[in-house]
């Protein structure tokens, strides 16, 4: 798994103090606001209740804007890392593609290939009389034999 960026982009995250970024950061990777706590207090040397932490995170809580920018900013970087991971493996969705064509694969192949193959490449279109679909593998393979 490639390592996690961190979004250093985000304006309200600049006026974060530390122990404040850390619990943003472990809160958004799922950690109980105990262990957030712990671990607070083990690198920062500051002591905070859950209870508090809790408070930070709900709607008017003074963490609560801040954290939905980050949330935002996290899922833009996972993206692009899913695509990157995508493109970076069409080929093999190709070749995954060929031996199933040739008789060597199973559905889940040619099913784990389409994806990769429609998210790397954008879902390939067919024209009809009246509007633009989109193919089915079953037109897909249809196509091909």
């Amino acid at each position: 798994m490639a390592v996690q960026q961190i979004p250093t982009n985000i304006d309200k995250l600049t006026y974060v103090r530390g122990h404040e970024l850390l619990a943003i950061r472990e809160h958004y990777r799922g950690l109980p606001y105990q262990e957030i706590a712990e671990k607070i207090e083990e690198r920062c040397r500051v002591t905070i209740k859950p209870a508090t932490l809790r408070m930070w995170f709900y709607k008017n809580g003074r963490l609560n804007d801040v954290y939905g920018e980050y949330q935002e900013q996290m899922a833009k970087i996972e993206e692009r890392a899913t695509n990157d991971f995508i493109r970076g493996n069409l080929m093999a969705a190709a070749k995954t593609l060929m031996r199933v064509m040739q008789g060597k694969g199973g559905f889940a192949q040619v099913a784990a290939a389409k994806v990769f193959l429609d998210r790397g490449l954008g879902r390939v279109a067919k024209k009809s009389s009246t509007h633009e679909e989109k193919f089915s593998l079953r037109d897909f393979v249809e196509l091909i034999h």
